[in-house]
């Protein structure tokens, strides 16, 4: 059985939405639909245990690079659940092969690898930068821009690494509207 069908994907859907935010001003907004959506109360009851720092963007203290992580430990522990019947010495054994057979693929692909981004990440960059060709920039001096999207605009700070989206200085990776920005800082 799924571990969404308890909430409904709907419910779920609204979870990701409070939990992948970069504005901090819509996360309050987000749990609140959150609230009038979970009709038994099952899934806020669950949040209410966690602290958000751990499953919020927004409240995360760290800068997690664009990527929510699970418990590594969990994520080993599934990995060997077949090797936990076999004497420790033969776990162990398991283990090593399969951690030398990662670090092998990782060091094979990174030999092939011409470009300074991972390709996960240029690929990312690339939508970014096609996304960002559309957006209207006006440079309102000292490496400040405003950024005009489909329905609102927003304040780039090229110096200070900020956006009023949140996405810049959270994933310190160019959001689209700081993308748009650096493309016309570099032409002037």
């Amino acid at each position: 059985m799924s571990k969404i069908a308890p909430f409904g994907k709907h419910v779920v859907n609204k979870f990701y939405d409070a939990a992948y935010t970069y504005r901090t001003s819509e996360f309050p907004s987000c749990m609140e639909t959150l609230h009038r959506m979970d009709e038994n109360g099952r899934l806020i009851a669950k949040l209410n245990t966690l602290d958000p720092k751990i499953w919020a963007r927004v409240c995360c203290p760290v800068n997690r690079y664009e990527f929510m992580t699970s418990n590594a430990a969990e994520s080993w522990n599934k990995k060997l659940l077949w090797a936990r019947k076999l004497p420790v010495v033969a776990m162990l054994e398991c283990a090593r092969v399969i951690l030398e057979g990662w670090f092998t693929d990782r060091r094979n692909e990174a030999a092939t690898h011409t470009q300074i981004l991972c390709k996960t990440v240029s690929k990312k960059m690339v939508d970014i930068r096609r996304r960002a060709s559309n957006l209207v920039v006006t440079n309102l001096g000292s490496f400040q821009y405003k950024v005009l999207d489909v329905s609102d605009f927003f304040i780039v700070d090229l110096r200070l690494k900020k956006c009023d989206c949140g996405e810049f200085q959270l994933s310190l990776m160019s959001c689209i509207h700081a993308a748009a920005t650096i493309r016309i800082y570099l032409m002037s």
